[in-house]
Protein backbone atom coordinates (compact mmCIF):
# COMPACT_ATOMS: atom_id res chain seq x y z
CA UNK A 1 0.00 0.00 0.00
CA UNK A 2 2.58 2.28 0.73
CA UNK A 3 4.72 1.98 -2.26
CA UNK A 4 1.01 2.49 -4.40
CA UNK A 5 0.53 5.83 -2.69
CA UNK A 6 4.22 6.58 -3.22
CA UNK A 7 3.37 6.21 -6.85
CA UNK A 8 0.43 7.79 -7.02
CA UNK A 9 1.90 11.04 -5.51
CA UNK A 10 5.15 10.68 -7.98
CA UNK A 11 3.06 10.21 -11.03
CA UNK A 12 0.51 13.13 -9.90
CA UNK A 13 3.91 15.50 -9.08
CA UNK A 14 5.67 14.20 -12.26
CA UNK A 15 2.48 15.13 -14.56
CA UNK A 16 1.98 18.61 -13.15
CA UNK A 17 5.43 19.44 -14.13
CA UNK A 18 6.87 22.24 -11.79
CA UNK A 19 3.54 22.72 -10.72
CA UNK A 20 3.35 19.35 -8.00
CA UNK A 21 -0.39 19.27 -6.30
CA UNK A 22 1.14 20.40 -2.84
CA UNK A 23 2.12 23.46 -4.74
CA UNK A 24 1.60 26.47 -2.14
CA UNK A 25 -0.62 29.04 -3.58
CA UNK A 26 -0.51 32.87 -2.12
CA UNK A 27 -3.52 33.66 -4.23
CA UNK A 28 -6.82 32.05 -4.52
CA UNK A 29 -7.66 30.67 -7.86
CA UNK A 30 -11.55 30.39 -9.34
CA UNK A 31 -13.31 27.55 -8.87
CA UNK A 32 -14.03 25.09 -9.49
CA UNK A 33 -9.75 24.73 -9.22
CA UNK A 34 -7.28 24.68 -12.38
CA UNK A 35 -3.53 24.26 -11.91
CA UNK A 36 -1.36 25.27 -14.95
CA UNK A 37 -0.94 22.12 -16.18
CA UNK A 38 -4.50 20.71 -15.22
CA UNK A 39 -7.26 21.04 -17.69
CA UNK A 40 -10.27 22.76 -16.28
CA UNK A 41 -11.47 25.58 -17.10
CA UNK A 42 -13.88 28.23 -14.33
CA UNK A 43 -17.10 30.31 -15.60
CA UNK A 44 -16.18 33.38 -17.65
CA UNK A 45 -18.06 36.81 -18.19
CA UNK A 46 -17.02 40.10 -19.76
CA UNK A 47 -18.22 42.85 -21.99
CA UNK A 48 -18.35 42.69 -25.42
CA UNK A 49 -18.24 46.17 -27.40
CA UNK A 50 -19.32 46.72 -31.01
CA UNK A 51 -17.41 50.25 -31.57
CA UNK A 52 -20.02 52.10 -30.19
CA UNK A 53 -20.34 50.68 -26.14
CA UNK A 54 -18.77 51.53 -22.84
CA UNK A 55 -19.10 51.71 -18.81
CA UNK A 56 -18.69 54.72 -17.09
CA UNK A 57 -17.86 55.67 -13.43
CA UNK A 58 -20.54 57.24 -11.04
CA UNK A 59 -18.08 60.57 -10.70
CA UNK A 60 -14.57 60.50 -10.30
CA UNK A 61 -12.78 57.39 -8.59
CA UNK A 62 -11.50 59.66 -5.96
CA UNK A 63 -9.10 56.95 -4.99
CA UNK A 64 -6.75 57.59 -7.88
CA UNK A 65 -6.02 61.19 -6.69
CA UNK A 66 -3.15 62.02 -5.76
CA UNK A 67 -1.10 58.82 -6.09
CA UNK A 68 1.98 59.39 -8.48
CA UNK A 69 2.29 55.47 -8.35
CA UNK A 70 -0.04 52.83 -9.07
CA UNK A 71 -1.06 49.92 -11.70
CA UNK A 72 -3.86 49.16 -14.31
CA UNK A 73 -4.19 45.55 -15.01
CA UNK A 74 -7.38 44.06 -17.92
CA UNK A 75 -7.92 41.06 -20.10
CA UNK A 76 -9.20 42.35 -23.27
CA UNK A 77 -9.05 40.80 -27.05
CA UNK A 78 -7.12 42.40 -30.05
CA UNK A 79 -9.17 44.59 -32.42
CA UNK A 80 -10.59 43.52 -35.99
CA UNK A 81 -8.62 46.52 -37.63
CA UNK A 82 -5.99 49.53 -37.56
CA UNK A 83 -8.28 52.10 -35.90
CA UNK A 84 -7.51 53.61 -32.58
CA UNK A 85 -9.57 51.65 -29.94
CA UNK A 86 -9.89 52.24 -26.80
CA UNK A 87 -10.12 50.03 -23.61
CA UNK A 88 -9.94 52.01 -20.82
CA UNK A 89 -10.04 55.23 -20.51
CA UNK A 90 -9.60 58.58 -17.59
CA UNK A 91 -10.44 61.81 -19.08
CA UNK A 92 -12.54 65.21 -18.40
CA UNK A 93 -15.99 65.41 -20.10
CA UNK A 94 -15.20 68.92 -21.12
CA UNK A 95 -12.40 71.46 -21.82
CA UNK A 96 -8.93 70.50 -23.33
CA UNK A 97 -7.58 67.21 -24.07
CA UNK A 98 -6.61 65.65 -20.61
CA UNK A 99 -6.65 62.17 -20.78
CA UNK A 100 -4.85 58.94 -19.33
CA UNK A 101 -5.64 56.38 -22.67
CA UNK A 102 -5.22 52.45 -22.51
CA UNK A 103 -5.65 51.47 -26.09
CA UNK A 104 -4.83 49.69 -29.37
CA UNK A 105 -3.30 51.13 -32.40
CA UNK A 106 -2.61 49.50 -35.54
CA UNK A 107 -3.43 46.54 -33.30
CA UNK A 108 -0.26 47.36 -31.00
CA UNK A 109 -0.53 48.32 -26.96
CA UNK A 110 -0.91 52.15 -27.06
CA UNK A 111 -0.72 54.34 -23.88
CA UNK A 112 -0.87 57.86 -23.61
CA UNK A 113 -1.05 60.61 -21.27
CA UNK A 114 -1.92 64.20 -22.80
CA UNK A 115 -2.59 67.21 -20.26
CA UNK A 116 -4.06 70.35 -21.94
CA UNK A 117 -4.64 69.88 -24.85
CA UNK A 118 -2.66 71.66 -27.50
CA UNK A 119 0.29 71.66 -24.39
CA UNK A 120 0.48 68.42 -25.26
CA UNK A 121 2.29 67.56 -22.16
CA UNK A 122 3.02 63.85 -21.13
CA UNK A 123 4.15 60.79 -23.10
CA UNK A 124 3.22 58.25 -25.57
CA UNK A 125 4.25 54.84 -25.44
CA UNK A 126 3.73 51.82 -28.18
CA UNK A 127 4.63 48.71 -28.36
CA UNK A 128 6.77 47.55 -31.06
CA UNK A 129 4.87 44.39 -32.51
CA UNK A 130 1.56 44.59 -33.79
CA UNK A 131 -1.40 41.65 -32.60
CA UNK A 132 -3.78 38.86 -33.83
CA UNK A 133 -7.02 40.38 -34.09
CA UNK A 134 -9.35 38.18 -31.83
CA UNK A 135 -6.29 37.15 -29.69
CA UNK A 136 -7.05 37.37 -26.20
CA UNK A 137 -3.75 39.06 -23.78
CA UNK A 138 -3.92 40.47 -20.38
CA UNK A 139 -1.60 43.65 -19.80
CA UNK A 140 -0.17 45.71 -16.51
CA UNK A 141 0.45 49.13 -17.40
CA UNK A 142 2.61 50.26 -13.83
CA UNK A 143 4.06 53.04 -12.91
CA UNK A 144 6.87 53.82 -9.79
CA UNK A 145 6.49 57.41 -9.74
CA UNK A 146 9.53 57.79 -12.21
CA UNK A 147 8.24 56.12 -15.55
CA UNK A 148 5.86 53.44 -16.39
CA UNK A 149 6.49 50.12 -17.12
CA UNK A 150 4.64 47.65 -19.38
CA UNK A 151 3.62 44.02 -19.20
CA UNK A 152 1.87 41.35 -21.43
CA UNK A 153 1.01 37.98 -20.23
CA UNK A 154 3.16 38.21 -17.45
CA UNK A 155 6.19 39.43 -19.22
CA UNK A 156 7.67 42.64 -20.07
CA UNK A 157 6.28 44.30 -23.38
CA UNK A 158 8.87 45.63 -25.97
CA UNK A 159 8.05 49.34 -26.91
CA UNK A 160 9.18 52.46 -26.78
CA UNK A 161 8.22 56.06 -26.23
CA UNK A 162 6.78 57.97 -28.90
CA UNK A 163 6.94 61.44 -27.15
CA UNK A 164 8.77 61.16 -23.64
CA UNK A 165 7.93 65.37 -22.42
CA UNK A 166 7.28 63.79 -18.99
CA UNK A 167 7.07 60.32 -18.01
CA UNK A 168 6.78 61.11 -14.26
CA UNK A 169 3.14 62.32 -14.77
CA UNK A 170 0.35 59.57 -14.02
CA UNK A 171 -2.88 59.61 -12.05
CA UNK A 172 -2.61 62.70 -9.87
CA UNK A 173 -1.43 64.47 -13.34
CA UNK A 174 -5.14 64.20 -14.67
CA UNK A 175 -6.99 64.20 -11.47
CA UNK A 176 -5.16 67.05 -9.85
CA UNK A 177 -5.10 69.01 -12.58
CA UNK A 178 -5.64 72.86 -11.87
CA UNK A 179 -6.69 73.48 -15.59
CA UNK A 180 -8.91 70.12 -15.75
CA UNK A 181 -10.33 67.68 -13.40
CA UNK A 182 -10.48 64.24 -15.14
CA UNK A 183 -14.16 63.14 -13.53
CA UNK A 184 -15.25 60.33 -15.46
CA UNK A 185 -13.53 56.88 -16.03
CA UNK A 186 -14.29 54.66 -19.01
CA UNK A 187 -14.32 51.12 -19.91
CA UNK A 188 -15.00 50.50 -24.01
CA UNK A 189 -13.93 54.09 -24.25
CA UNK A 190 -12.89 57.56 -23.44
CA UNK A 191 -14.13 61.15 -23.89
CA UNK A 192 -11.19 63.04 -26.33
CA UNK A 193 -12.35 66.11 -24.13
CA UNK A 194 -13.62 67.56 -27.13
CA UNK A 195 -17.39 66.10 -26.73
CA UNK A 196 -16.28 62.69 -28.85
CA UNK A 197 -16.06 59.46 -27.43
CA UNK A 198 -13.02 57.19 -28.86
CA UNK A 199 -14.90 53.39 -28.57
CA UNK A 200 -13.57 49.99 -28.21
CA UNK A 201 -14.98 47.01 -30.55
CA UNK A 202 -13.89 43.94 -28.74
CA UNK A 203 -14.82 42.39 -25.40
CA UNK A 204 -12.69 43.38 -22.38
CA UNK A 205 -12.58 42.03 -18.39
CA UNK A 206 -10.79 41.64 -15.74
CA UNK A 207 -10.10 45.59 -15.43
CA UNK A 208 -8.41 46.78 -11.96
CA UNK A 209 -6.72 49.66 -10.39
CA UNK A 210 -3.87 49.24 -8.04
CA UNK A 211 -2.01 51.30 -5.65
CA UNK A 212 0.69 49.01 -6.23
CA UNK A 213 3.68 49.44 -8.52
CA UNK A 214 2.84 45.69 -10.26
CA UNK A 215 5.93 43.70 -11.77
CA UNK A 216 6.46 41.16 -14.05
CA UNK A 217 6.00 38.57 -11.09
CA UNK A 218 2.66 39.91 -10.06
CA UNK A 219 1.54 40.48 -13.34
CA UNK A 220 1.91 36.85 -14.09
CA UNK A 221 0.20 36.04 -10.97
CA UNK A 222 -2.54 37.88 -11.47
CA UNK A 223 -3.39 36.70 -14.92
CA UNK A 224 -4.08 33.50 -13.82
CA UNK A 225 -6.59 34.87 -11.07
CA UNK A 226 -9.84 36.13 -11.59
CA UNK A 227 -9.83 37.50 -8.20
CA UNK A 228 -7.06 39.65 -8.20
CA UNK A 229 -6.40 41.36 -4.66
CA UNK A 230 -3.98 43.52 -6.03
CA UNK A 231 -6.64 45.64 -7.28
CA UNK A 232 -7.36 47.76 -3.79
CA UNK A 233 -8.08 51.01 -5.76
CA UNK A 234 -11.12 49.57 -7.75
CA UNK A 235 -12.00 45.91 -8.94
CA UNK A 236 -14.22 44.90 -12.24
CA UNK A 237 -14.33 40.97 -12.25
CA UNK A 238 -17.61 41.80 -14.17
CA UNK A 239 -19.99 38.81 -12.10
CA UNK A 240 -21.84 37.77 -12.18
CA UNK A 241 -22.49 39.30 -16.05
CA UNK A 242 -25.80 40.69 -15.69
CA UNK A 243 -27.91 43.95 -15.63
CA UNK A 244 -27.00 47.74 -15.92
CA UNK A 245 -24.65 48.37 -13.10
CA UNK A 246 -20.66 47.05 -13.31
CA UNK A 247 -19.96 46.37 -9.94
CA UNK A 248 -16.41 47.44 -8.24
CA UNK A 249 -15.35 44.16 -5.56
CA UNK A 250 -12.85 46.47 -4.28
CA UNK A 251 -15.42 47.08 -1.75
CA UNK A 252 -14.44 50.85 -2.67
CA UNK A 253 -17.95 51.54 -4.06
CA UNK A 254 -16.54 53.01 -7.52
CA UNK A 255 -19.34 51.50 -9.51
CA UNK A 256 -19.48 51.39 -13.47
CA UNK A 257 -23.27 52.23 -15.08
CA UNK A 258 -23.32 50.26 -18.52
CA UNK A 259 -23.85 52.96 -21.50
CA UNK A 260 -24.86 56.44 -21.44
CA UNK A 261 -28.14 55.96 -18.97
CA UNK A 262 -29.09 53.81 -16.26
CA UNK A 263 -31.66 52.28 -18.44
CA UNK A 264 -31.26 50.02 -21.63
CA UNK A 265 -29.57 51.99 -24.30
CA UNK A 266 -27.54 52.33 -27.63
CA UNK A 267 -24.21 51.63 -25.86
CA UNK A 268 -24.80 49.41 -23.75
CA UNK A 269 -22.36 46.59 -24.01
CA UNK A 270 -23.07 42.77 -24.28
CA UNK A 271 -22.64 40.65 -21.24
CA UNK A 272 -20.99 37.47 -22.70
CA UNK A 273 -20.58 34.13 -20.67
CA UNK A 274 -17.65 32.11 -21.54
CA UNK A 275 -14.39 30.15 -19.90
CA UNK A 276 -11.11 31.67 -19.06
CA UNK A 277 -8.56 28.41 -19.70
CA UNK A 278 -6.20 28.72 -17.28
CA UNK A 279 -4.01 26.25 -18.80
CA UNK A 280 -3.06 27.95 -21.94
CA UNK A 281 -3.34 31.20 -19.90
CA UNK A 282 -4.90 32.41 -23.19
CA UNK A 283 -8.10 34.15 -21.58
CA UNK A 284 -11.46 33.55 -22.45
CA UNK A 285 -12.07 30.88 -25.09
Amino acid sequence: MKKMLLLLILTATTAMGQYPIAYPLSYPLPMPHAMPGGSEVSPFWGLDCDGGDYTESAGLIAGLSNKTTGSVGFWCQVPADNNQRTMIGISVTSGDYTILGFQFVSKKLFVALALDGAAMAGWRWQATDALVSGDWHHFVIAHNATEPTFFMDGAALPGTFLISGDKTMWWKTLINDATNTSDITYIGAFNLGYGGLDFFDKAITQVGFSSSVLTAVDAARIMVSNTAPDYDIASYRMTPGSGQTLADDSGNGYTHQLGSTSGVDANDPTWTESEWNLLSQTGPE
